[in-house]
C-alpha cells in the first residue's frame, strides 16, 4: 500500500512478517504450522516474492528446527544475501542462525541458549535480538561475525519489535506489557479501592466463601517467561502468596465451598510441549 494511504495490492497469499529486502525488489515473508499462514512441509518457511507480486518462491525449508511452542523471526543482511533466523531447539530455547539461501549454507551465532523474540540485522553487519537472559525480556546486540553480545536496553520490557533507521543512528522499539489490576467495590455505599498495584496481567479474582480472602491468576508481564499462577491474599490485598508450582501456566481459580480447596486450570510445560489438565 502506499504511504499516502489508499488501495492496496496482494502480492502473496498465506504469509506472516513481510519484510523488505534491503535492495527493494522483493519481499520476504514466512510460512508454518497453523492456520493462518499454512505451509506444506509443516515446518517453518522463508519465501520471497517480487515487489509486483510476481516470482512468488520458496527460498528455504527449516527441517531442524521444532515448531510445537515456537518462536519465529527473520531478517535481511544488509546486502540482502543472507537471512537472520530464529530457530527453536528441542528444549524449546532459541538459537540464531544466519543462512544463505543461494548456497544453503548456515551458521550458528555464538549466543546461549535464550528465549528470543525477534531480530533485526543492521549496516554495520550487527545483529540485535530481543532476549530475557538478563531475567527480563531486553535488546541485544551481536556483531554477525560472531563476538560477545552487549546489552542494549535495561528495565522491566518486554522490548520487542525493534527496528533500526537508515542511517544507523536511531533504534525504534516496543516495550508492550499486559496490565491487570484487582479493586475492591461496595454495594452499600458505591466506593471502590485497588488492591493490586504489581504492572502484571491479573485476571479471575474469586472470593474465599468466608469473603475474607482472595485468590486470582497473575502472569509474568515477560511473554518469554510464560510463567502465571495461583495467588492467595487477604481482602485488604495483603498477606499474598503463591500456590501453584513455578512451572505451571495457571488460570481461572475457584474456591471449593468449605474454603479449603481450589480448582484451577493448568497448563504443565516441559522441554518438549505443554500439557493441559
Amino acid at each position: 500500500v502506499s504511504s499516502l494511504g489508499g488501495g492496496s495490492k496482494r502480492i502473496a497469499e498465506g504469509g506472516n512478517i513481510a519484510r523488505w529486502r534491503p535492495d527493494g525488489q522483493r519481499v520476504g515473508y514466512m510460512k508454518g504450522p497453523g492456520s493462518e499462514a499454512p505451509s506444506k512441509s509443516n515446518k517453518f518457511e522463508f519465501w520471497s516474492v517480487g515487489a509486483d507480486g510476481s516470482d512468488d518462491r520458496l527460498e528455504f525449508t527449516d527441517t531442524i528446527g521444532i515448531t510445537a511452542n515456537s518462536r519465529f523471526s527473520f531478517c535481511w543482511s544488509a546486502d540482502g544475501a543472507s537471512i537472520g533466523w530464529i530457530r527453536t531447539n528441542g528444549r524449546l530455547f532459541q538459537s540464531i542462525i544466519l543462512h544463505h539461501p543461494a548456497s544453503g549454507q548456515e551458521r550458528l551465532l555464538p549466543v546461549a541458549e535464550e528465549n528470543m523474540d525477534d531480530l533485526s540485522w543492521t549496516a554495520s553487519d550487527e545483529v540485535i535480538y530481543s532476549s530475557n537472559k538478563s531475567g527480563n525480556t531486553n535488546l541485544w546486540t551481536i556483531p554477525a561475525a560472531g563476538g560477545t553480545p552487549a546489552q542494549i536496553t535495561k528495565g522491566s520490557g518486554p522490548d520487542i519489535g525493534m527496528k533500526v533507521s537508515a542511517d544507523g543512528r536511531s533504534l525504534v522499539y516496543l516495550q508492550q506489557q499486559r496490565i491487570g489490576n484487582i479493586w475492591l467495590g461496595s454495594f452499600s455505599d458505591g466506593s471502590s479501592r485497588q488492591l493490586t498495584f504489581d504492572e502484571r496481567q491479573i485476571g479471575s479474582p474469586d472470593f474465599s466463601p468466608d469473603g475474607q480472602k482472595i485468590a486470582f491468576q497473575m502472569t509474568d508481564p515477560d511473554p518469554l517467561k510464560l510463567g502465571s499462577g495461583i495467588y492467595v491474599m487477604e481482602r485488604n490485598g495483603g498477606e499474598r502468596r503463591r500456590i501453584t508450582p513455578e512451572r505451571e501456566f495457571a488460570q481461572n481459580p475457584r474456591w471449593s465451598p468449605d474454603g479449603k480447596w481450589i480448582a484451577y486450570q493448568a497448563i504443565q510445560r516441559s522441554d518438549t510441549g505443554q500439557t493441559q489438565e
